[in-house]
This record gives C-alpha cells, structure tokens and sequence, in this order.
C-alpha cells in the first residue's frame, strides 16, 4: 500500500542514527537519548514515532495528506441488514473557489451545472448523479455497492454486469476491466464522445476491432494523477455459502473487512 511504502522508508531512514557522532545527536534528535540500551525500549520507540509522524524529526518526512472530497460506504452487519451511502460535495477536491468558512470549503458545484440549476425551481434539489445501490435476489437483499469518481456510472454498470450476467464473484467483478467517463468535448456536445478506458486493461486486438467498427476510444495511464475520468467501487455481499465479502479499490488503498 502507498502507506505501507511511505513509512517503509522513513523506518529505515533513521539507521543514520549510527552514523552521527553522539555529540551532535542531542541537538539533531531534540534531546532523545540515542544511546543503544535507550533505543531498545518502547517509550524511545514511541518517542521517536511522535516526532516522525509530526515532521519534526531530521532525515524523516511526514507524508502530505491526499486531498478528499468523496466517501463511498457499502455495510451488511450481523444479521443481513443492509446500507449503501454516498457523500460528496460533487466537485474537484476543496472546490476551485479557494474559500474556508471556519474551516469548510465553499465547493463550486454551481459553476457547472448552470443548465441544470436554470431548469429548476426556487428551493428544489439538483439532480444527484450518485449511484448507491442494493442488490436483490428472489426478494433478499444480498449486496450493496457504492461508488465515487467522475466514471462512477460507467465502473457500477460494469461491477453489477458481470456479477449478474457472468455469475462473477464480487472479487472478479470489482477487478474487471472497465470503460469510465466518456470524453465529452463542450464544443461538439451533440456529437457522441469518446470512450476512455485505462490503458493496459483491454487487449489492444479487441480495441482495434471495436476502432475498426466505428467506436473513438482513448486510453490514459493507470497512475493516481490520471483518477479524474476514473470511476471506483466499493462493494459487500453475501455469498450463496452464507460467507460475506467485502472489496473496495486497490489504488487508493480503501479498507474492506468481512468475517
């Protein structure tokens, strides 16, 4: 995990400990005895994971904290009850405004949705584009999924495909390839936009026929910079052995637990 790997090296960073004469230690490590006996005991431990995880110890870092602005939640509990939640202030991290009041961020969700807030009524609520949903079998619940990113649609549509059309597992469905938010072009809005998949996903010899048959298909890189076009899946079920499930997104690291 990205986390994992941060503090991976930040660990091993501090073996040049060893290499500072200890009469410069005192100053460079905030008055911390680095004597060894001292560096083998949990309170030096845990003095040194305070200093860390501050930023206030020389050769280590603390990381920068991701920008968030969505949350995707699917829950069965105990009993086979069932809750899917969706939150966002549905617009890029923070918004483009730049405004705090006491702490929040002003989100420009307006901005580009004038079209639609022209076409409502005084008071009345924009249509929301969340999916959080809850799968049904015979009448049983028996799954939830909810989703973030601006190819939320695209990513829930192809999740929900495989499992009921493939009998996929929840594994297999949420690890399969995907196409995710089109690439429309305001200037030819009329005209059908392209297809945007992540590159490596699909096999070139099925891109190139689907090119060939008339379909614009771009692809962009599988890389945390790339996560705007990008549709993500969280999702828990119970299997027809009665055994729950849970997965959520590898790229952000998104925890699942199921017993």
């Amino acid at each position: 995990s990205p986390e994992v790997f941060f503090w991976f090296t930040q660990f091993t960073n501090t073996f040049t400990i060893s290499f500072i004469p200890s009469i410069a230690r005192g100053a460079l490590f905030f008055g911390l005895d680095t004597g060894m006996q001292s560096r083998a005991t949990e309170d030096y431990a845990q003095a040194l994971w305070d200093k860390m995880s501050s930023g206030d110890f020389v050769f280590t870092t603390a990381p920068n904290e991701l920008p968030k602005h969505s949350d995707a939640i699917a829950v069965i509990d105990q009993w086979g009850n069932i809750a899917a939640v969706t939150h966002t202030i549905n617009t890029s991290s923070w918004g483009a405004t730049g405004i705090f009041v006491d702490g929040v961020s002003i989100p420009d969700s307006a901005s580009f949705q004038q079209a639609a807030l022209a076409e409502l009524e005084p008071g009345s609520r924009l249509p929301d584009p969340t999916e959080p949903l809850i799968m049904f079998k015979n009448g049983k619940p028996l799954g939830a999924f909810s989703s973030i990113g601006a190819g939320l649609h695209q990513k829930t549509f192809t999740v929900l495909y495989n499992i009921m059309a493939y009998g996929a597992s929840l594994e297999e469905a949420m690890s399969a390839p995907s196409t995710h938010l089109p690439a429309f072009n305001p200037e030819e809005f009329m005209k059908p936009p392209a297809v945007q998949v992540v590159e490596g996903e699909f096999a070139p010899e099925l891109l190139g026929q689907v090119r060939a048959m008339g379909l614009d298909v771009k692809e962009f890189a599988n890389t945390l910079e790339a996560r705007a076009p990008r549709g993500y899946v969280v999702g828990a079920m119970i299997n027809e052995n009665g055994d729950y499930e849970a997965v959520a997104p590898r790229l952000f690291n998104a925890p699942a637990e199921a017993y």
